[in-house]
């Protein structure tokens, strides 16, 4: 607690503005008169809290990160299958499918920052559901491709995992 002109209190940890009367810094809520072991705790405390939040934002970057390599993939195999796949009804079939995923799973990328479980929940339906539609309109067998469907399914549970990661920070620590 330093001394600033007109007897005004600067907190040693924030260095906001303070009156001699307060226990607590009305700023950042560091212990004025607290304890040297009350003041390090509260130290150590933001410190984990920093550390979190930018775990938190890790989290929701590779949840976005996930729905942007997805949309690659998925503008990928509908190109790939376009210009390989023989019957043309079938190639126009799963290139159309494909892009609509694309732009299913950019649109999610985007949201994803501000919602990422709910983006991460409706990207494995989106994707489950079209799977579906393609074995019963038999676009596709459902064994066909499975090393890729496996890992899309994988790489969703993964962004899932992450992003009720950061869920749960923000719950432990109250941010919204």
């Amino acid at each position: 607690m330093s001394i600033i002109n007109q007897g005004h209190l600067i907190c040693d940890y924030c260095a906001g503005i303070i009156s001699e009367h307060d226990q607590n810094c009305t700023n950042c809520g560091f212990p004025i008169k607290g304890s040297s072991e009350e003041q390090q705790k509260f130290i150590s405390f933001k410190g984990r809290m920093k550390h979190e939040v930018k775990e938190l934002k890790t989290k929701i970057e590779n949840a976005q990160i996930t729905f942007y390599v997805l949309s690659v993939l998925f503008f990928l195999v509908g190109v790939i299958s376009y210009f390989t796949v023989k019957e043309e009804e079938l190639s126009l079939n799963l290139l159309i499918e494909n892009l609509i995923l694309c732009a299913i799973f950019l649109a999610l990328g985007g949201w994803a920052k501000s919602k990422p479980v709910i983006c991460i929940l409706l990207g494995l339906i989106f994707y489950i559901t079209s799977q579906i539609i393609g074995v019963v309109g038999g676009y596709t067998g459902p064994f066909k491709g499975i090393l890729i469907k496996g890992l899309i399914i994988i790489i969703l549970i993964k962004g899932l995992v992450s992003a009720l990661d950061s869920e749960r920070i923000k719950k432990e620590h109250k941010i919204w």
